[in-house]
């Protein structure tokens, strides 16, 4: 009876290591399948590797830039047309109330003529009427004015010492009846209406501006 119990231990004991030996190989045979279709990590160090990443990084940098480059020829053309549309508009008589009254005719040949009234002590201490002649010029969304001189020319004169003979003003509207530009300073805003001459209108006509 032992002898029969220690034979049926002996062969679990065999079947045992038998399962375990073909356990073990089934994992070692999945293993080696799983490495191999598994490639390593790629190593920096290996030239080609790094020659490979550089061209992809190339590509991808190249791609990138070149999309810049052709959003900026896009808003580059958008803006020159606008500036043409712009300069067809604001040609003509405009007028505004700032500290008085201003009269402004721009010419399609670059000239323009500005007849301000000042109001207040303004009128007292400056001259009632001045008379400026003007370069103009629009680019970039800007109205560029340059004073060359004007009438009369001693009250002219000092107040162009004052405020200095050329602005660059950013146009923030421009349609067939109104002009509005930011000053310098942006904070200051300038609201021009385009001058519909009447039959009772006694303010200057381009004319008698120039």
């Amino acid at each position: 009876m032992l002898l029969s119990n220690n034979g049926t231990h002996a062969s679990r004991h065999l079947k045992r290591l038998v399962f375990l030996f073909f356990g073990c190989c089934t994992l070692a045979a999945c293993w080696s399948c799983f490495t191999a279709r598994t490639p390593p990590p790629m190593s920096m160090s290996d030239p080609q590797n790094r020659a490979a990443t550089a061209g992809n990084d190339n590509v991808w940098g190249n791609r990138s830039a070149s999309a810049s480059s052709s959003d900026a020829a896009t808003a580059a053309e958008a803006l020159a047309a606008q500036d043409a549309r712009h300069k067809q508009l604001i040609v003509g008589e405009w007028e505004d109330d700032y500290r008085g009254k201003r009269y402004l005719t721009i010419r399609e040949d670059g000239t323009a003529t500005m007849l301000v009234e000042p109001a207040g002590i303004g009128k007292m201490l400056v001259a009632p009427q001045l008379n400026f002649d003007v370069e103009w010029s629009l680019e970039e969304g800007y109205l560029s004015l340059k004073t060359l001189g004007g009438e009369p020319k001693a009250k002219v004169d000092m107040v162009l010492r004052i405020y200095g003979n050329q602005v660059r003003q950013p146009i923030q509207e421009l349609s067939a009846d109104n002009l509005t530009l930011l000053d310098e300073d942006g904070v200051t805003v300038y609201h021009w209406r385009r001058r519909m001459a009447t039959a009772n209108d006694q303010s200057p006509s381009a004319t008698e501006l120039k």
